[in-house]
């Protein structure tokens, strides 16, 4: 990425773009009074990724400049205790949580309570379960996306506060999903599957799916540690 575009991309972390809940261009006004024109937890994802673009670009470029839009970025959703001005309630912004703490330079025991924040929300989202489910309100199925949103996120979390069972978990989610959510010998990811029938829901190779589901298996990969049982590296 060049310099001239990370000043770009540096500036839409200040004011990042609101996602649409809607791809609809009419009435708009009515989804906005209903809370149903864009949602936080879609706005932490986007941000999470900028924010991963510029922490990679700042390896290569060594520019000062956008170690210091991402400081400052941290620095607007982190207080001083080390708690999210905003907590996170949701498991799509569990990934801004993987954003920092894979930024090398960042003081990850000061942030701890930020991402112990998002074990405990991670750990009710999983209740008596062995996985974990997107929402709440949607146990009985189990979706591609949070592979994206929390298996990095765990698996950096646990080797970093040495907690074992959040590396578990990470490898328990993808291997499940490995399992029931793939299309047979073609490995291509399902939107969805049932958790009691096992059996696949919605749409075999949708877009933003082999996005979440690239993330969460090749940077839980990256993470992993050389000496873990399950790493191939």
């Amino acid at each position: 990425m060049a310099i001239s575009r990370d000043s770009k991309v540096a500036t839409v972390v200040k004011k990042t773009p609101t996602i649409k809940l809607t791809d609809n261009s009419r009435l708009i006004i009515i989804d906005l009074l209903r809370g149903n024109y864009k949602r936080d937890a879609i706005q932490h994802w986007q941000e999470a990724t900028l924010v991963l673009g510029l922490t990679a670009s700042y390896a290569q470029t060594k520019n000062e400049k956008i170690k210091d839009q991402v400081d400052a970025y941290v620095n607007r959703k982190i207080k001083s205790d080390g708690n999210w001005v905003n907590p996170i309630t949701e498991s799509d912004g569990v990934i801004l949580g993987y954003a920092f703490i894979q930024t090398p330079w960042l003081e990850h025991q000061q942030l701890q309570p930020a991402y112990d924040s998002l074990w405990h929300l991670i750990k009710e989202l999983k209740g008596e379960h062995t996985t974990v489910t997107y929402k709440r309100h949607t146990q009985k199925f189990r979706y591609v996306d949070t592979l994206g949103f929390i298996c990095p996120f765990l698996i950096e979390y646990g080797q970093k506060f040495k907690v074992p069972e959040a590396v578990d978990l990470a490898i328990a989610q993808i291997e499940e999903f490995n399992r029931y959510g793939l299309y047979p010998n073609q490995f291509i990811p399902c939107h969805t599957y049932a958790t009691q029938t096992k059996l696949p829901v919605g749409l075999f190779g949708w877009g933003r799916g082999l996005g979440w589901y690239a993330i969460g298996l090749i940077d839980a990969w990256r993470a992993l540690d050389d000496s873990h049982p399950k790493s191939r590296k």
